[in-house]
């Protein structure tokens, strides 16, 4: 019924037309959107198979076409974010299962608008108090969000459904609704049944209808007992068509009427299309994961959310004049070292090449020499990101990097030590939070640990985490940065993201000059799940990286001691083995301990 009265021309349609578009948008919700793209297709066939009225028209992909334009075109969806048919059926399915308190579970890869399709009903939704006079005439929604962990408990649980109950039953439900949102459902332990206690929230005694509404997001999908409670949207790689309206939507402004202002695009002086242009770098990116391309073993380390941000990274350093953008080889290259990288650098190479080959047919320079004159130090590409993100977060959501992953190719943290030796990040005890691993007060030094970047966040300063793994989750929608904006009486705009403690999760405010950077080590990859890894800018660093960052600064003298450098490990290799005394020398990171160590200490400018 929520779509029936004021939409759609609904004054124009018979009684029996009403009915018949609020059956087929039902069928759309429940059965349809569950399915994957070649099931839709067979579905739709056989609802076409079926005998209908003589001139019955639209028909039912007409109907849920209408519908999520309807629900779009009343909605205020921040200005960059493309406009796909998979964020309008997030957005369309989560509004009408949250006013019906219809129990709903979105399923799909990371990237593809799950959490922010939650972020713009929840920002739009304010009955009312609405601005869009499509949402003041609908109740207003209030969120209780869980975050969920590996470490997640039914009581946990239990509590939030308890504090939305409480709540619904204190207001007017046709005024105010109350929805449970779940984050991460796929993350808790299957053995720790955590889930379990869903059956009963989901449905209330003997199958009852739930008291309020439920939105679960997941990477995969739950089992049987806990997806068959639920309104199912499947959400699956993007195809073709999806790909191009991210990539157009992503890179150029789009008009209300679908329409890009830019028209071409000015790479070093060769001209294309803006559509070709977008067309090549969606390929280049589906190309990457095959199984020829060398770098098949990354699919679960990049995904969807890195290409995006790529994407948004070439756009704001690229500069539009007229109907034209102009940009370069240099430009795409620095935005994929920001989005694309944290591997080796001959894989960051190959990555590169990937992106850059379609465009060799233009007569660009792309020759091994150039683009190695390109490529930046690892290093410097890291202190240049933590320094332009200070200086392009002011300008919003459109403008705001992601935070940085640090991936540390020593066991002994060397490299966390390192970064602030080397004038790339401020890392100090006030700035470094790290979990200790000690079996006592676990509880309490995990709450001061959560505490303490929660203040960092509030003052807009600077934050380190470390060892961090036990917490991690509790900062999903902190690091996802997908902020609600509220306007306060004054007309300035303040951020605020969750914070989740256990089972307790509240809103938090965010300064936009908070900068985070979490430090993990090599060895703990395969540990830390793709929507944590997809969250963030990933750098990986050796020592190595460190040496020849301080080389570079030392003049004549760089000669010198990589010259140094290498006839020690030379002797190393003569040594090794020979006697107890000199095992250590068989640990190349030993060796370039030492050489860390004499690089003059000295400020800044001489790193």
């Amino acid at each position: 019924g929520d779509f029936k009265k004021g939409d759609f021309q609904a004054s124009l349609w018979s009684e029996s037309e009403k009915q018949r578009r609020a059956m087929l948008l039902a069928v759309a919700i429940v059965y349809y959107l569950r399915l994957d793209g070649k099931s839709r297709t067979q579905f739709v066939s056989l609802l076409q198979s079926l005998p209908t009225e003589v001139g019955q028209t639209p028909g039912f992909l007409e109907i849920l076409e209408d519908a999520m334009d309807v629900v779009i075109g009343g909605s205020d969806v921040p200005k960059g974010i493309a406009i796909t048919r998979g964020l309008k059926e997030n957005i369309f399915v989560t509004l009408v299962c949250s006013l019906s308190q219809t129990p709903l579970l979105i399923v799909g890869p990371p990237g593809t608008s799950k959490t922010l399709s939650i972020n713009v009903v929840d920002q739009n939704a304010n009955g009312t108090d609405s601005l869009s006079k499509f949402f003041s005439k609908r109740p207003r929604l209030s969120l209780f969000h869980y975050q969920c962990s590996k470490q997640s408990t039914s009581k946990e649980i239990s509590a939030v459904f308890a504090q939305a109950i409480q709540r619904q039953e204190r207001i007017d439900a046709r005024k105010h609704r109350c929805v449970v949102f779940m984050d991460e459902a796929g993350l808790p332990e299957s053995e720790r049944e955590s889930l379990k206690v869903l059956h009963y929230l989901l449905e209330g005694h003997m199958s009852a209808k739930a008291k309020v509404g439920f939105v679960a997001i997941s990477n995969h999908v739950l089992d049987a007992a806990k997806s068959n409670r639920c309104v199912l949207l499947l959400r699956q790689e993007p195809d073709e068509e999806e790909m191009q309206n991210i990539s157009t939507g992503v890179l150029f402004d789009i008009r209300e009427d679908g329409r890009s202002n830019v028209h071409d695009v000015d790479i070093d002086g060769a001209l294309v299309t803006s559509q070709e242009f977008a067309t090549k770098l969606w390929m280049s990116y589906a190309s990457l994961f095959r199984q020829d391309s060398g770098l098949a073993h990354l699919i679960t380390f990049f995904g969807l959310r890195d290409f995006i941000y790529f994407l948004k990274a070439v756009r704001n350093t690229s500069k539009t004049v007229s109907t034209r953008l102009h940009t370069s080889v240099a430009t795409v290259v620095a935005a994929l070292e920001r989005n694309f990288n944290g591997i080796t650098m001959e894989e960051l190479r190959q990555v590169s090449v990937c992106f850059l080959k379609p465009f060799a047919k233009l007569s660009l320079e792309l020759s091994s020499q150039s683009l190695e004159e390109v490529f930046r130090h690892p290093m410097a590409v890291l202190k240049d990101a933590l320094t332009s993100s200070t200086e392009s977060c002011v300008g919003g959501e459109l403008n705001r990097p992601r935070f940085k992953l640090v991936i540390d190719c020593t066991e002994d943290d060397s490299i966390l030590r390192l970064l602030s030796k080397g004038g790339v990040a401020d890392v100090t005890r006030r700035s470094l939070y790290k979990l200790s691993n000690l079996p006592d007060n676990v509880d309490l030094e995990r709450l001061r640990l959560i505490s303490g970047v929660k203040f960092a966040a509030l003052q807009g300063s600077f934050a380190v985490l470390s060892q961090t793994e036990p917490i991690n989750e509790s900062f999903y929608d902190l690091f996802n940065q997908r902020f609600r904006e509220v306007t306060g009486r004054d007309g300035k705009v303040s951020l605020y993201a969750n914070i989740a403690v256990g089972g307790i999760s509240r809103r938090s405010l965010v300064r936009p000059e908070f900068e985070c950077v979490v430090h993990v080590r090599e060895s703990r990859l395969p540990e830390i799940p793709a929507p944590f890894l997809n969250r963030f800018e990933k750098y990986r660093l050796t020592l190595q990286d460190v040496l020849v960052s301080g080389w570079s600064r030392l003049g004549r003298m760089a000669d010198i001691v990589e010259k140094a450098q290498k006839r020690t490990t030379e002797l190393a290799g003569v040594l090794k083995g020979r006697s107890d005394a000199f095992g250590w020398m068989g640990s190349q990171d030993t060796l370039d301990s030492l050489f860390v160590d004499l690089l003059p200490h000295l400020d800044n400018r001489l790193w």
